[in-house]
């Protein structure tokens, strides 16, 4: 009986179904009739989606596991919003089985910080003896980030006790909720000197993602470097401090004269140069690293020592020569001219070589030519007015959907690399224009008076979801108008 009404379901499913048919079998205990209406399911407008949130939510805490799973796929590959849902999320919260509580959580987690209201339930559920409830409400917690910090003194009980993995799932959520949190730089702390080599290692991933408040925790970060399996993540760690881990120079200079790995070489002129003082002592290591079999590490030397001024005149040939024949194609080209422009005025002798570049057919080489030349020259700016123009025009198109970037590499091509996050992905793409759009926002306003013509466009910014931009725009603006130089 139930093999014919499973086909004669199927039959009058091929002929189309209302959203009540949909709803009644999204909720059928009958696991393939289930699979067959979350069939039916992507059919539907994703304007109505919503819709079938309650009988969704229904099935994924109801019915038996394969029903629940399917369900829970189906809310997170079709982006269903379960909020108008959270009461009956919560209340299964409390279900006497720990896998239905399980998939409770995993709907919190997908609904982020619009779960909010589930806080205190989660507080609640922090004291459940299964591990894996505890380990999904620590997730579900740190999903919802900075709304859940009620939740965090309760979380750092948690860590007290002896399981590694729920100590390095604590640490993991109080970051998320709140990386200024006082508590978090403690259980850092802690987890540094514990013999589970995982925590550490997970500790230190954590600490490489925070910035300078994680100065306390320099002596760690200067034993971690000792250990090879933690060393890349303590370097990128002392980089993010800059300045206020000096103490590291001496440590970071012998790595170097070691001989370390392409990866470190790179990070460690990363971390010297955000030092942000000239450390002159270290010329012969960044002049042999000038002539590393690393492109990467090349560039990335010459970046440093141009930051620091240290034998600028070295490092331009590197670079002209970089840019003219080594990477013609590749994106690592667009680091060499970015770095000419960091240099500024000392790279006057590339001039020519940022113009040829300016007539290429690739756009992301040709504007970062552009705005590499105005970095250089001051008088190179009016003429290069329009194109700044065109980057901030693009910038805003993209952001608006009316206007898809520009691809990158010779010919329109993607060709990846490393370096500045460049390569021919959408979301590298945008950050370079991100960073150009930025740059001329900068360029333009020390124009002055004579960047008029730029304030329309340069208003049209000053809303813009990036920081940089919508900093440099309200800048910009001032120093055209005369009321900041």
């Amino acid at each position: 009986m139930t093999k014919l009404y499973f086909f004669v379901f199927c039959a009058l499913f091929s002929c189309g179904y209302s959203q009540e048919d949909i709803v009644a079998q999204l909720i059928s205990k009958d696991p393939k009739i289930h699979l067959e209406s979350l069939k039916k399911l992507k059919e539907v407008d994703s304007k109505e989606l919503a819709k079938y949130a309650p009988a969704l939510v229904q099935a994924a805490l109801d019915y038996d596991k394969l029903v629940r799973s399917r369900a829970k796929n189906a809310i997170h590959s079709l982006r269903i919003n379960t909020k108008s849902e959270i009461s009956k999320i919560v209340l299964s919260l409390k279900h006497p089985n720990p896998e239905i509580q399980i998939d409770a959580l995993d709907l919190l987690i997908m609904l982020g910080p619009e779960a909010e209201e589930a806080v205190p339930a989660l507080i609640l559920a922090l004291q459940d003896m299964t591990y894996n409830v505890r380990y999904r409400t620590l997730a579900a917690l740190g999903s919802i980030g900075t709304k859940a910090a009620s939740a965090v003194p309760e979380m750092t009980k948690l860590y007290a006790k002896e399981n590694w993995i729920l100590k390095s799932t604590v640490i993991n959520a109080v970051s998320s909720i709140n990386p200024d949190a006082p508590e978090l730089l403690p259980l850092l702390k802690d987890a540094f000197h514990h013999e589970n080599l995982q925590l550490r290692q997970h500790a230190l991933l954590i600490t490489s993602r925070l910035g300078k408040k994680i100065v306390s925790l320099l002596p760690e970060l200067l034993q971690a470097l000792e250990e090879k399996n933690f060393r890349l993540k303590a370097i990128e760690a002392l980089a993010r401090i800059g300045p206020e881990a000096k103490e590291a120079i001496p440590a970071l200079s012998k790595i170097l004269e070691q001989s370390a790995s392409s990866e470190e070489n790179v990070l460690i002129l990363e971390a010297l140069s955000r030092m942000e003082i000239p450390l002159p002592e270290l010329t012969p290591q960044f002049l042999k690293l000038l002539d590393d079999t690393n492109m990467n590490v090349r560039l990335k030397a010459a970046e440093t020592m141009g930051r620091m001024n240290i034998e600028v005149e070295k490092v331009i040939p590197i670079l002209i020569t970089a840019i003219e024949h080594e990477l013609e194609k590749d994106v690592l080209g667009i680091d060499a001219i970015q770095i000419l422009g960091n240099i500024g005025t000392p790279a006057k002798s590339a001039i020519s070589v940022l113009q040829k570049e300016f007539k290429k057919e690739d756009w992301f080489r040709r504007n970062f030519a552009a705005v590499s030349l105005g970095k250089i020259d001051a008088s190179e700016r009016d003429a290069l007015l329009p194109i700044y123009l065109e980057i901030l025009e693009l910038r805003r198109d993209a952001e608006k959907g009316v206007k898809e970037l520009p691809s990158h590499g010779a010919g329109g091509g993607k060709k990846r690399g490393k370096g500045n996050g460049s390569g021919g992905g959408t979301g590298g793409r945008k950050l370079l224009v991100e960073y150009l759009c930025a740059q001329s926002l900068l360029l333009i306003g020390q124009m002055g008076s004579k960047a008029n013509s730029a304030i329309p466009a340069i208003q049209k910014l000053l809303e813009d979801k990036n920081l940089a931009i919508r900093e440099n725009a309200a800048v910009a603006l001032k120093q055209i108008r005369g009321e900041e130089k």
